[in-house]
Parts: C-alpha cells; sequence; structure tokens
C-alpha cells in the first residue's frame, strides 16, 4: 500500500540563551529517517541565532524540507504560516505538528498513517512516551491528558498501546463511524 504524503510542521524559535539549536537539529533528524512520503516545513519564528542560515542550508540539501521565516509570533501563528505555505503547493493527505524539541520515532509516520488509515480515522491524537530505563524489553510510561478533549464526542476511539511498535506511544484514532 502507498501511503500519502503528510505535512510535518515544526515552529522554532531559537536565541543565543535558549539554546534551543541542538534540539531542532535533533528533530530535523528525527524527521529525515522517516519511511512514509513527508513534507518538512520548519517556520522560523524570528531566530536570532544562526538558525535561519543553518535551515536555509539543509533545505538546498533536502528536497523534501522547506523552510518558512516571519518575524516573532509565536508558536502558534508559526504552525498556522506553515500549514498555510505548504497548502499553496501541496496538497497532503494528513498535517502533523512536531515542535522543536520533539522527535518521531523511526517508523512513527508510517505507523500513525497506516493505522488511521485501516479505521478511517478523520482525527488522530498522539502523545509523548517516556522511556525512563534501558531494559529488555523497555521500561515505559505513558502519558494520555485526555482531560483535553472533554470537549469532543468521542463515539468511536481506539486507544492503543504500541509498546513493541516503531512509534511507540498512544495513539487514539477518531472516526465518523
Amino acid at each position: 500500500m502507498t501511503l500519502p504524503l503528510t505535512l510535518v510542521v515544526t515552529p522554532a524559535y531559537c536565541t543565543p540563551g535558549n539554546q534551543r539549536l541542538p534540539l531542532l537539529r535533533q528533530t530535523i533528524h528525527s524527521v529525515s529517517r522517516q519511511n512514509a512520503p513527508y513534507l518538512h516545513v520548519i517556520v522560523d519564528d524570528g531566530s536570532t541565532d544562526e538558525t535561519p542560515e543553518l535551515l536555509e542550508r539543509l533545505a538546498r540539501q533536502d528536497p523534501s524540507l522547506r523552510v518558512v521565516h516571519q518575524t516573532n509570533q509565536g508558536s502558534s501563528a508559526a504552525v498556522n504560516a506553515g500549514i498555510e505555505r505548504a497548502l499553496t503547493c501541496y496538497d497532503p493527505e494528513y498535517v502533523t505538528v512536531l515542535h522543536s524539541d520533539d522527535l518521531l520515532l523511526p517508523g512513527s509516520l508510517e505507523s500513525r498513517v497506516s493505522n488511521a488509515q485501516q479505521r478511517q480515522a478523520v482525527w488522530v491524537y498522539t502523545d509523548r512516551v517516556l522511556f525512563m530505563k534501558q531494559e529488555d524489553p523497555p521500561h515505559v510510561y505513558l502519558h494520555l491528558p485526555l482531560r483535553h478533549q472533554k470537549n469532543f464526542t468521542l463515539r468511536s476511539c481506539l486507544i492503543i498501546a504500541f509498546l513493541a511498535q516503531p512509534c511507540s506511544g498512544t495513539l487514539a484514532f477518531f472516526s465518523t463511524t
């Protein structure tokens, strides 16, 4: 099965004082390791360090990476700008936001998209996974704050803990059936 294009939007605001550039590099690397089709749009939200130059250099080397520059307007405005810019040229079936201090595990996009397609999900919620100890199997603590979802009517909700899957995490699939 061929997977559709997923738009990954990363808002980034780096300054010499906040030292977020190393985290952003790890975020970019984690996206580049995905095996599902993606377009990674990073919105530089007015960074004052070497981030703008680094992003332009990386975008010249990676055809799946696009960079949008704007004055600092905050994370939400940066996400909206990235989505808006991408939708003028591309037609992704899925959109995900990945903040500049977050990572995607290998195979994460493929697993999420294929599971969403199988369940005909119209919305997918993914939360974080914290690997606390290096054991065999890994000791994993899951955090799923569904309190944020109190305004949603959940007609069909399937929560899966992918403890042995590449995208280790908790997913909730919401469909209209």
